[in-house]
């Protein structure tokens, strides 16, 4: 019986030592996320902080913000590391071990099942991204002496912006970029940004003092102008669409960042509607109107005129609220959105 005791205590111990084992793993993963991104605020909402609270200790998550310069430098060479082509990217992403989950479907889909299994074979370590020991060593998450080997990093590489990472989701939540941030994340887009705004500010006010004068004129624009214009618009306002109702990646181009624009709050009316889905239902309401103006009743054309004024003259309007919101709020830009036909083209 001792002998049989005893080899029933071996396979016990056996089979229990991973999960004894379980308890005194940590599993580690980094996130980057944007203060701006309501897929990054759901995903850290619902998914991460009950997800910490669950397991404690036993799961670490290092929030790293990527409007911060350093945040931004890490995220390059995370991406770079994985070879997510520049179309691809997006936040909210989450590196686990040698996993890259991306957006608020496949992480909370794959990241609960990794942690378990990562607990039971006894934690996963921080992931080896050059640069992030040296973070990680500024927050104090590891010691100094602790080196990995990751990538060598330059000695001559600037001192680690310590508020670049957070380890308290909760507060990383709370935190705001300030304009300086916002600019700084996107210079070159957010110039052309502000060009774009100050000339359609001045189509606004140009056109409104000439209404004022007795003898104005409208300007004449050839009949087909708006029909040569529509194509493109509804060709665009579909694409975005398409991009947002899907949550995949935009194809963004050499300047400005369209995936940060698209998942930023200010891409969905009223927490329902999708920016581009409206811009498309605006689209094909001033084709009626132009058909209505030219083609339809004797007794509607005036009404056609009325409403593809009144179409294009809020389009104009809400384009200059958009704009507006791309570098002094969301602090980014997306070359797809000057697409929206301007007051110019429709009055003749």
């Amino acid at each position: 019986m001792t002998r049989v005791h005893g080899l029933l205590l071996i396979v016990l111990l056996t089979t229990l030592a991973p999960w004894l084992r379980a308890g005194e793993a940590v599993v580690h993963a980094v996130l980057f996320y944007s203060p701006t991104c309501p897929h990054c605020h759901k995903v850290i909402e619902e998914h991460l902080i009950p997800l910490q609270e669950k397991y404690g200790e036993r799961l670490a998550i290092l929030g790293i913000n990527i409007f911060r310069p350093e945040g931004r430098r890490l995220y390059a060479k995370a991406m770079g590391h994985f070879g997510i082509p520049d179309e691809d990217r997006g936040v909210p992403a989450l590196i686990v071990g040698t996993a890259l989950l991306q957006g608020d479907r496949e992480i909370p889909e794959s990241f609960p099942g990794i942690v378990n299994q990562g607990l039971i074979l006894g934690g996963i370590d921080w992931p080896l991204i050059a640069g992030l020991q040296q973070l990680l060593e500024a927050q104090g998450l590891v010691a100094p002496a602790a080196k990995a080997a990751e990538a060598v990093e330059p000695t001559s590489s600037p001192a680690v912006d310590k508020s670049t990472a957070e380890h308290d989701l909760q507060k990383a939540l709370r935190a705001r970029p300030t304009l300086a941030d916002k600019w700084a994340r996107d210079p070159v887009g957010n110039s052309l940004a502000l060009a774009v705004l100050a000339g359609m500010l001045f189509s606004i006010v140009f056109l409104g003092y000439r209404a004022t004068l007795p003898t104005a004129r409208p300007i004449p624009w050839p009949r087909w102008s708006i029909p040569a214009l529509l194509p493109i618009g509804l060709g665009v306002a579909a694409y975005l669409s398409f991009v947002e109702v899907n949550q995949v990646a935009a194809v963004c181009g050499p300047v400005g960042d369209c995936n940060a624009v698209q998942q930023s709050s200010y891409a969905i009316l009223f927490g329902v509607i999708p920016i581009a889905v409206l811009g498309l239902v605006a689209y094909v309401a001033i084709g009626l109107a132009w058909i209505l103006q030219y083609f339809g009743p004797q007794r509607w054309r005036r009404l056609g005129v009325l409403a593809t004024l009144g179409l294009t003259l809020g389009g104009t309007l809400f384009s200059i609220y958009l704009t507006f919101l791309e570098p002094f709020v969301i602090g980014a830009t997306c070359l797809w959105s000057y697409h929206y036909p301007q007051l110019s083209p429709m009055l003749r």
